[in-house]
């Protein structure tokens, strides 16, 4: 019998502790801890305190087993820092955390092991025995920390202000007012009882010790810099931008303040041209959240060409300053479709007249000839494999709900040629069921939205003929099996792991792109966009009409997108050449 390496692992340490004479014996509890987690964070209650913390992404997303679990570790590691030799009740109100604990692991669920073993290895050195009770979740005096979660304590610079930071004043040493989810550096101090932080409350401490970063709640930034003073501390703090205040500098200029964000940078050029201040939201709320992500990007680059210019303010418009910009970032390789998004960012801000208009224009037709734009894939894959590979994933009732989601959102990307922005917006009010067909007509904002164009309009007909390969049974089918995961949630498209919740375009994507790679694709080559590419080229080559193709992929009647992008040769294997010059020499 094979012994696997981390079996090996477990087995030595009962070799090696096995006949130590160490008691198991379980002696009065030193003390009692409440734990609780809920799909946003992790609460802590004992001896009359309570604290709390948020999970990250990644383990928001992660059973509530697991989580349950985690947070009696981050309770036992907050308040064990400095205590050892010590035996603790854990009150809990999950059954299979309990089960976990005091077995000290998990045969079944690799994953709660792990978390379980990182529990009692924390135990393990410190000498503590723990042992988990049950608790009704209405008793569970840590419950209420768990949920009532504040954000208020989780502000954070982003990273590009922070990344300016340091290259201008150098790496600290510890971040002084954080949590373990906004730290700036590997050692800092938190305001709560945290597992990871280095201190509670970092108004205990000395601060001459370290070279420090600050970001402190507004109301202690007094208290901040009179400690400053008092121990002579160097470090880094960080405070708003108020000119009543005795930290602001007496010339401020733009290029003295980190980057301050895309929307805030067209709100201000907006309030500078004597726009009234009250439809200026209105005004910022006409471009999409993709589109401020695009412009994001240009308005950062230009505050830093501009702090590259010194004495250059990056809300006064000057067109030649605005040409050398853009000729800056041609040099450095952007292709012509970013240049051409940072020309419509910048026209945004600056509004140039329409004799600038002309000249930017040329520039940018001069762009396009010695840099042409190319479509993203040279070829194209063939549906057929795939369709074959979801085929097997049938009968739909005997699909685990992961199989099933994955199936409905491929056979409803391939067949509507849609985003997967448009399938993430799709309403279970907006489905209408007919007696041959499914008719789904898109009701919210997308990619496409505009004044006087039609919203998507999606048509599932029930294809009896081949009922494993039907979108109609197989939308059917995930609505009867998601019924009792729904609750409040309207949108079609679930999470099929907990906590539940509408799956977002990237979600979809990233589905979308691994049934693509298990059914052959090849996925560094491919994403989960090339699915249009795919089932545009597949009705063109079986003679559906291009004006079809155009109305189901929301092209304009007059586009020629899919000539220019879209109708692709199919990729071939390469050794497919070698492969037909031997099979000569065989005839």
């Amino acid at each position: 019998m094979e012994i696997l390496p981390w079996l090996i692992k477990e087995l030595s340490w009962w070799q090696t502790n096995v006949g130590k004479g160490q008691s198991m014996k379980q002696q009065p509890f030193t003390l009692e801890v409440f734990s609780d987690a809920s799909p946003s964070g992790w609460g802590v209650f004992c001896e009359g305190k309570g604290f709390h913390g948020f999970w990250n992404e990644k383990d928001s997303q992660s059973h509530i087993n697991f989580l349950e679990i985690k947070a009696a570790y981050y309770a036992i590691k907050s308040l064990t820092k400095n205590k050892n030799n010590m035996n603790i009740l854990l009150r809990i109100d999950n059954q299979t955390a309990i089960s976990c604990i005091n077995k000290a692991g998990s045969v079944r669920f690799p994953h709660l092991h792990e978390i379980t073993r990182a529990l009692w290895q924390w135990c393990e050195n410190k000498n503590i025995l723990v042992f988990a009770s049950y608790i009704k979740s209405s008793k569970n005096l840590a419950d209420k920390e768990s949920r009532s979660l504040s954000v208020d304590t989780e502000y954070q610079l982003n990273s590009y202000a922070f990344s300016s930071i340091i290259q201008n004043f150098g790496n600290p040493e510890i971040d002084l007012f954080a949590s373990k989810l906004n730290r700036k550096c590997e050692k800092y101090t938190s305001w709560f009882p945290d597992p990871n932080s280095f201190s509670i409350d970092a108004f205990t401490i000395s601060w001459n010790a370290f070279y420090f970063y600050a970001f402190p709640p507004f109301a202690c930034i007094a208290r901040v810099l009179d400690k400053i003073i008092q121990e002579k501390a160097s470090g880094i703090v960080v405070v708003p931008n108020w000119p009543a205040q005795p930290w602001y500098p007496d010339n401020a200029s733009p290029l003295q303040e980190p980057f301050p964000g895309g929307r805030k940078i067209i709100w201000l050029s907006f309030f500078n041209k004597g726009l009234p201040e009250s439809a200026i939201p209105t005004m910022i709320n006409s471009l999409t959240e993709g589109t401020l992500n695009q412009y994001e990007g240009c308005f950062r680059k230009y505050w830093s060409f501009c702090h590259q210019k010194q004495h250059q303010d990056p809300f006064v418009y000057n067109l030649a300053i605005y040409l050398e910009f853009l000729e800056q970032m041609f040099d450095n390789g952007l292709s012509y479709s970013v240049i051409n998004t940072y020309r419509s960012a910048m026209n945004l801000i600056f509004a140039p007249s329409e004799e600038d208009r002309k000249n930017i224009n040329r520039f940018l037709k001069g762009v396009a000839k010695m840099r042409p734009p190319h479509p993203k894939y040279k070829f194209t894959w063939d549906p057929d494999p795939v369709l074959s590979f979801v085929k097997n994933w049938y009968p739909l009732n005997r699909l685990n709900i992961e199989n099933l989601t994955y199936k409905l959102v491929f056979l409803m990307a391939i067949t509507s040629a849609s985003r997967t922005q448009t399938l993430s917006k799709i309403k279970i009010t907006d489905i209408i069921k007919l007696e041959r067909k499914i008719e789904i007509r898109v009701t919210e904002r997308i990619k496409t939205s505009a004044p006087n164009k039609f919203q998507p309009l999606l048509i599932f007909p029930y294809f009896r003929e081949a009922p494993e390969l039907c979108v109609a049974h197989t939308i059917e089918t995930y609505l009867e099996r998601t019924s009792q995961y729904r609750k409040d949630h309207e949108y079609l498209i679930l999470t099929h792991k907990k906590p539940i919740h509408p799956a977002t375009s990237q979600t979809i994507s990233r589905w979308l792109k691994r049934v693509l790679k298990l059914g052959g694709v090849d996925t560094t080559v491919f994403s989960s966009h090339s699915i249009r590419h795919a089932s545009t080229w597949a009705a063109s080559r079986k003679g559906i009409n291009i004006d079809i193709i155009r109305d189901t992929a929301g092209w304009a009647p007059a586009s020629n997108t899919f000539f220019e992008f879209y109708n692709r040769p199919l990729s071939e294997p390469r050794e497919k050449f070698a492969e037909t010059i031997l099979n000569i020499g065989r005839e």
